[in-house]
């Protein structure tokens, strides 16, 4: 039973899983491998509370439920408890190692010089498709690259800051964007496209070439047009400064070509350390930090 839903989870058929997961906990009501299981379909679902649920009922059913904690611990993840998520997947990993998605996720807390052979033992035994693997096979070279070496390290005050942005109007009717002036390596500001939903900031070879940026490894890229997986490379910024931000080691995903036509984007992740208002009137993001979150790489304080 487990391993069907399993299987319709990985199929992505969530109601198939959520019917197969409800008749098994009927008839199996106080195991803790079904209830982890169940768990699972309704954390796929999105409904984290009832799956919190099931997974501390997994754990009290069977204290020594290995996916019970690694369930606790994708919960605990989505809350942001960096600190529970921890202890959670050193408990799932303790009792069960060779569990492929539990190693994964153990792997993924740790340092670098640890993480690796973790991840490479993963590649050996977990079943998952090949563009999975090759993403993997890329993460391990990246961290043989850089290491633990804390990147997008921001210098000064964290705040608050105003960052001024312009409409993108190729005619005077059509408004298409709007774009925010970024300084690479201390080189000329160029405008980069900012998208709320991109992470990190894109551009294309010959401009990542101009501006001195080392490339490191390889890398793809998906939701760019209807091409699917693009082929680029993840780069290395000495500096990046937007405004009166400045960052230090910063990775830069560099494609072959210009996408979509653009020079570059700048997703809204660059400012996750902030809370971001932007104001279209005046033509500027109005920056106020967020508190700090215990675990993650720029949490200084």
């Amino acid at each position: 039973q487990v391993g069907l839903i399993r299987s319709l989870l990985k199929d992505d058929d969530s109601e198939q899983a959520f019917a197969a997961a409800d008749l098994a906990n009927q008839a199996l009501p106080f195991s803790a491998e079904i209830r982890a299981a169940f768990g699972d379909v309704l954390f796929r679902k999105g409904d984290l509370r009832n799956a919190r649920r099931f997974y501390q009922a997994a754990v009290q059913a069977n204290p020594g439920s290995a996916r019970g904690y690694y369930g606790l611990a994708k919960v605990e993840s989505a809350d942001f408890n960096r600190k529970s998520v921890l202890e959670m997947d050193r408990k799932a990993y303790e009792l069960d190692p060779k569990d492929p998605e539990i190693l994964r996720s153990y792997a993924t807390d740790l340092p670098a010089d640890k993480q690796i052979p973790l991840l490479e033992r993963w590649l050996e035994i977990a079943v998952e498709d090949e563009e999975t693997k090759d993403y993997t096979r890329r993460h391990i070279e990246w961290l043989k690259k850089i290491g633990d070496r804390p990147t997008w390290k921001l210098t000064g005050e964290m705040g608050p800051h105003l960052i001024k942005f312009s409409a993108i109007m190729p005619n005077p009717q059509t408004l298409i964007g709007y774009e925010i002036p970024v300084s690479m390596n201390g080189n000329k500001p160029v405008s980069l496209r900012y998208d709320t939903g991109a992470a990190g900031i894109l551009i294309h070879r010959k401009l990542a070439e101009r501006l001195h940026l080392a490339i490191l490894t390889e890398d793809f890229l998906r939701g760019i047009g209807d091409e699917g997986r693009k082929k680029t490379y993840r780069a290395l910024a000495d500096s990046v400064r937007i405004g009166d931000l400045e960052f230090h080691d910063c990775v830069i995903e560099v494609s072959e070509d210009r996408l979509l036509g653009e020079t570059g984007l700048i997703g809204g992740s660059v400012f996750d350390r902030f809370l971001v208002t932007m104001d279209f009137p005046k033509g500027r993001l109005a920056l106020h930090p967020l508190p700090p979150v215990h675990g993650l790489r720029y949490d200084t304080h």
